[in-house]
């Protein structure tokens, strides 16, 4: 009896062992293992942004397949079709966000002044505090200001890599043309990889990811327009300054669950402080208003619970999706999380069956 103790022991401190030196010698090739993933992203990244793309324009495609255009010839049309419709859009709407970028950059310095105005204000009045509140308060003050400039500082150092990889991702919308183009050749082509007797399972596993996505991502897109008209006429409403670009912003984060509406109400109400502290207090009442015509509205009309994911699913995938890619990771995390769950309720039905 014994000796199975003493060996039930033994392999536990092996086992321990064994994972202890993986973790060290995971630490060791760390910075090695961090330049390749950054250079495996990189390259990724175009296709990534190319398979959206084409995810995106696919059903279009086949609309016209179907009224038996040649499918390259469809694809040129939908692209033709895409493309006029962004040159419009952006016609309207870029030079007025261009505009109100340029006024916003000129009242920056101002900004500055005003807030030195206020930190001076604010001295004053800490200073008629004791000892113990003035050093604390002093030092939070400092903390802010070093975080927020070592924050400008890595965001400015970051900017020539960030050119790179706008620059790569220019070659998305070709490589979307060619998936959309050859898409069942490539489809024809990835089948012969599977084993026979497994591609009609494959086959519906991909059905499936394509139901859970498709309605998820274009409906999402379409939520996110609605919410940036929506913050539009708000900001209009209230005559918040810069309301086409803030309105944008709103838009454009909004993609995020739960955090995408608190980040892009910030730059908006940073501005609303600027002009009155009522005018921050409309902003707030705005963008709740529109967040609840979001979530008990418009969602549920278009995008329905695709995902049939719990909350807490859903916010364990934003947190990792943050710690693993930061703001670019928060968007693709639940989408992601989605095919995951796919798979794993197609590996344990495969289970089941297998038994």
């Amino acid at each position: 009896m014994d000796g199975g103790k003493d060996a039930r022991k033994g392999r536990w401190l092996l086992a321990a062992g064994v994972i202890l030196l993986a973790v060290y010698l995971i630490t060791l090739v760390m910075p090695v293992l961090s330049r390749v993933f950054s250079f495996l992203t990189t390259l990724a990244m175009p296709f990534v942004l190319a398979f959206i793309i084409a995810y995106l324009l696919h059903p279009l495609v086949r609309r016209f397949t179907r009224r038996r255009v040649p499918r390259p010839v469809a694809v040129i049309l939908t692209y033709a079709l895409f493309l006029a419709v962004a040159t419009v859009a952006a016609l309207r709407v870029t030079p007025e966000v261009l505009a109100q970028m340029r006024e916003l950059a000129r009242q920056l310095p101002q900004w500055a002044a005003a807030y030195q105005q206020w930190l001076d204000w604010f001295h004053l009045q800490v200073y008629q505090l004791p000892d113990g509140f003035r050093q604390g308060i002093a030092a939070s003050i400092a903390q802010v200001e070093t975080r927020t400039n070592q924050w400008m500082t890595s965001w400015l150092d970051g900017l020539e890599d960030r050119l790179k990889q706008a620059m790569v991702l220019f070659v998305a919308p070709f490589i979307a043309y060619y998936i959309l183009r050859d898409f069942g050749r490539l489809k024809k082509t990835a089948l012969e990889f599977v084993p026979r007797r497994h591609r009609r399972r494959v086959l519906r596993l991909l059905r499936d990811i394509d139901r859970t996505l498709g309605s998820y991502i274009r409906g999402q897109l379409l939520v996110c327009l609605v919410v940036g008209v929506l913050a539009y006429v708000g900001y209009r409403l209230i005559d918040l300054p810069y309301p086409l670009f803030l309105a944008a912003i709103v838009g454009v984060t909004n993609i995020i669950p739960y955090f995408g509406p608190i980040l892009g109400m910030i730059p908006a109400l940073l501005v609303a402080v600027t002009v009155s502290a009522k005018m921050a207090l409309l902003v707030v009442v705005v963008n709740f208003t529109i967040q609840f015509i979001e979530g008990n509205i418009a969602s549920p009309l278009i995008v329905g619970r695709t995902l049939h994911l719990h909350p807490l699913w859903i916010i364990l995938a934003l947190l990792a999706g943050g710690e693993l890619g930061g703001i670019v990771g928060m968007i693709f995390a639940v989408p992601a999380f989605a095919v995951l769950k796919v798979l794993v309720q197609h590996a344990v039905m495969y289970a089941a069956v297998r038994r």
